[in-house]
């Protein structure tokens, strides 16, 4: 239960956050480019993954979503801060298209590393249990 209401909160902040970081976008003063859109996409994109883990962290039993000590969830806030400063940044300061493309590129990448690291320990942690258990 108490699970449950983590997940419903966190996915109420995660809307008002993209109201917040849309609002806040459309109001800078500048052109509407590739370039603009680009580092929004990247920033509205932040959000929505924010859905994928909360699903993984709230929706499904994995032992609270703790790798070593280490909340996916907490990873997945990580990434959403960092990369809604780099698209706001990107908007206001009219950086290089190529600069935008690596940056975002690399923040990408962090969660899903992450992610995919994540979900190949919990297997062969649980594996490594059930041969333990057999062997008992």
């Amino acid at each position: 239960m108490q699970m449950a209401r983590k997940g419903t909160v966190r996915v109420v902040l995660t809307v008002l956050l993209l109201l917040v970081f849309s609002a806040f976008v459309f109001a800078q003063p500048v052109l509407r480019t590739r370039k603009f859109w680009f580092a929004y996409l990247c920033g509205v994109f932040a959000v929505f993954f924010q859905f994928y883990a909360i699903n993984t962290v709230y929706g499904r039993k994995i032992e609270k979503g703790r790798f070593y000590g280490f909340p996916v969830s907490r990873l997945s806030i990580y990434y959403l801060l960092l990369q809604l400063a780099a698209s706001t940044i990107e908007i206001t300061s009219g950086m290089s298209g190529w600069g935008m493309l690596v940056i975002n590129g690399l923040l990408f990448a962090f969660p899903i590393i992450g992610f995919i690291t994540t979900r190949t320990v919990q297997a062969e942690i649980a594996r490594q249990d059930a041969k333990r258990k057999q062997a008992e």
